[in-house]
């Protein structure tokens, strides 16, 4: 990994003042989430068995003809989306599809069935939006019936894959804390991937195969891959031996790794900017907003971008569809990155909060240029080919997007 200037936001942000550092996209790439797996004796335990995959997939389209935006939800009543929800779908050149596709249905199965359902029914409208399924790569989810100690936080219950009761039923596969208990992580209980044994990464990237082989999804999501074993943070694996906690989270970036590799040009897309251009060179960050840190992220990915030479592609999900989220995103953003917004999770078949025809559908244009910003007033403008500019004042959190014509 290269040395990349990156932005980092510090209070002087406030009055519009940005500090370079070397990094990577907002932390540092190298160094931050482990070692190489080399340095702990299991290089040779990265997936080199798990078979390439055959199809070539390219690249998800992507444009200036309007604001580039991505969708990221699912829908639980049907093991497909509904009509109306659908018209909205196929705007998008990118889909990602949630956990929770189905769940309450009255013919759910199990959720990988559930997801290959949706991305038919999008691939058969539009073969050429990029679908993408969510997976986890950290924690199991489980009900009470696998793992009695899971605890449902967020409807996860409904969740019911085939890889879980695979898993709760060998128990081999799941990580053990230092008492040689079944590890759990701090949020919902669940419990957690044992990466330092090779075949429990090779299963992990069979699972991703076996959706993309179906010719009807692109790429799989690997939510949790920022998570690492004994690390700080919001969720945790208590009680985990430190020794092989670092083993297991050079593991898991060696899992990652091979199944980038296999995907053959399919999306693996992690969860935070730091991971990009290592071991995923695409995320789905659901953190973005209408502020300045999330401007100084869109234009260091960017940056990073062109010195690696390779498209960083980055699905933006902001908590709503509003000219203040839509202008902070294209006051930063760069090729190959989304604007997005609305619930991941839908149990009626209203996905209005997903799109605005007059911030997503109207003409746009190539940037002619990078967003220039103003110290004395705190305000970021960029121009655009169809003649539309847009404003964010960092101070107000507030934007301003003048559309072509409309003067």
């Amino acid at each position: 990994m290269i040395g990349a200037r990156v932005w980092v936001l510090l209070a002087a942000v406030a009055v519009g003042w940005l500090i370079p550092l070397d990094g990577c996209c907002g932390e540092l790439a190298n160094g931050r989430h482990g070692v190489e797996p080399e340095e702990h004796g299991i290089a040779s335990e990265k997936m080199e068995e798990v078979d390439v995959q055959v199809r070539q997939t390219p690249l998800p389209q992507f444009s200036w003809k309007t604001v580039p935006a991505f969708f990221h939800s699912s829908y639980t009543g049907a093991l497909t989306f509904p009509k109306e929800a659908l018209s909205i779908i196929l705007k998008f050149p990118i889909v990602t599809i949630e956990k929770w596709q189905g769940c309450h249905a009255e013919d759910y199965t199990y959720e990988d069935d559930a997801m290959l359902a949706a991305a038919k029914q999008i691939k058969t409208a539009n073969p050429n939006i990029s679908v993408n399924v969510w997976f986890d790569s950290f924690r199991i989810y489980s009900n009470q019936s696998l793992n009695p100690s899971a605890i449902d936080r967020a409807d996860q219950f409904c969740i019911r894959s085939r890889h879980s009761e695979f898993l709760e039923s060998h128990t081999d596969y799941l990580l053990r804390n230092s008492s040689n208990q079944l590890a759990i992580e701090s949020y919902c209980h669940f419990h957690v991937y044992d990466y330092v044994k090779p075949y429990v990464g090779q299963y992990w990237t069979s699972m991703c195969l076996n959706m993309t082989r179906s010719g009807v999804v692109d790429g799989c999501g690997c939510d949790g891959s920022q998570s690492r074993a004994a690390a700080t943070g919001s969720v945790q694996v208590p009680h985990i031996d430190a020794d092989y906690a670092v083993k297991w989270n050079a593991a898991k970036i060696a899992m990652m790794n091979s199944t980038r590799l296999a995907l053959n040009g399919g999306l693996l897309l992690g969860k935070q900017p730091f991971e990009l251009g290592d071991y995923v060179h695409a995320i789905l960050h659901e953190g973005c907003a209408a502020n300045n840190q999330t401007i100084a992220m869109l234009r260091n990915i960017s940056d990073v971008s062109k010195q690696l030479g390779t498209p960083l592609i980055l699905e933006c999900h902001f908590g709503k569809v509003d000219e203040n989220q839509v202008a902070a995103f294209l006051v930063g953003a760069g090729p190959y990155q989304y604007f997005g917004a609305g619930g991941w999770v839908n149990s009626k078949p209203d996905f209005s909060s997903h799109w605005d025809e007059k911030l997503l559908g109207t003409a746009l244009g190539d940037p002619e240029g990078d967003a220039v910003y103003d110290g004395e007033t705190s305000t970021w403008t960029r121009k655009f080919a169809s003649g539309t500019a847009v404003e964010f004042d960092v101070k107000k959190g507030q934007g301003k997007i003048t559309w072509a014509g409309s003067q």
